[in-house]
């Protein structure tokens, strides 16, 4: 019987992939300068510092230069969390907590948008677990940030599910040795295969943990 679900925040509670995609792209155009790629599969569930390798990858000078110049762009052009908040989460959330999951966050992204989104959207309090992986050494696709996040539940993988969109994250998940569920984005395509199953939407998440606990 499964007691846990930990969840990813990019891509899975809120689509925001996209929009931050489109905010590096911005900042770059009005600096003038090429990025390193303009492909969303080359960002998708990375960590800042593989983000940034991709955004400047030849020149570690000018990219801490623009890294540091787009914190303050960034503070500028905000996220709105609440309107890429995605169809089905509370509903979700409400429902595993009223069957008495453990819920945790584990997102490779920074911990004050995380605590921003969740704010924001009024989540905080559904999770009992929240992480960041620019906050421990090993960030995704490496399995540490899913391993913290068992210890804090206090379950062994067995008892929990992962729900995550990215190739990064599904094989982080994966080298934690955690049954993961992989939600198919609408606007992009991106390869799942490596997950134990891939759900379409959150209804639909929501109907497979109605099945499992019967």
């Amino acid at each position: 019987m499964k007691q846990g679900v930990i969840f990813d925040m990019d891509g899975v509670l809120v689509n925001t992939e996209t929009a931050y995609l489109d905010r590096r792209l911005n900042f770059f155009r009005e600096k003038g300068i090429q990025p390193g790629s303009e492909n969303l599969s080359d960002y998708l569930g990375a960590s800042n510092q593989h983000i940034w390798e991709v955004l400047v990858p030849n020149d570690l000078d000018q990219r801490r230069l623009l890294e540091k110049e787009y914190l303050q762009y960034r503070v500028k052009h905000p996220i709105d969390y609440t309107k890429v908040l995605n169809k089905g989460v509370r509903g979700l959330l409400c429902y595993l907590q009223q069957m008495d999951f453990a819920i945790a966050l584990a997102s490779a992204g920074e911990l004050n948008e995380i605590n921003r989104m969740l704010k924001e959207c009024e989540l905080g309090y559904y999770f009992d677990v929240v992480l960041s992986g620019e906050t421990i050494s090993r960030n995704k696709p490496d399995p540490m940030i899913y391993k913290m996040a068992l210890k804090k539940l206090g379950l062994p993988a067995s008892d929990c599910i992962v729900v995550e969109d990215s190739v990064t994250g599904i094989k982080a998940a994966k080298s934690a040795d955690l049954e993961t569920w992989a939600l198919k984005p609408k606007s992009y395509r991106i390869d799942q295969s490596y997950a134990d199953q891939v759900v379409n939407s959150l209804e639909e998440l929501l109907q497979n943990f109605q099945r499992i606990s019967e």
